[in-house]
């Protein structure tokens, strides 16, 4: 592990299909929770391309 826990955020690790991969395989990092922005202000394009 590296660094330490931002409290009530959850981290994903996800495959191309949005699925979870298993520990050991490469994917890319999702970050979830009370602490992740709702979205981008005025730029809805960039919510479609960045949140699920």
């Amino acid at each position: 592990p590296i660094g330490r826990r931002i409290p009530d955020l959850q981290l994903y690790v996800l495959d191309n299909r949005s699925e979870p991969v298993p520990v050991g395989v490469v994917g890319e990092l999702y970050v979830g929770g009370a602490g992740v922005a709702r979205g981008y202000l005025n730029r809805p394009e960039l919510n479609e391309q960045r949140f699920l």
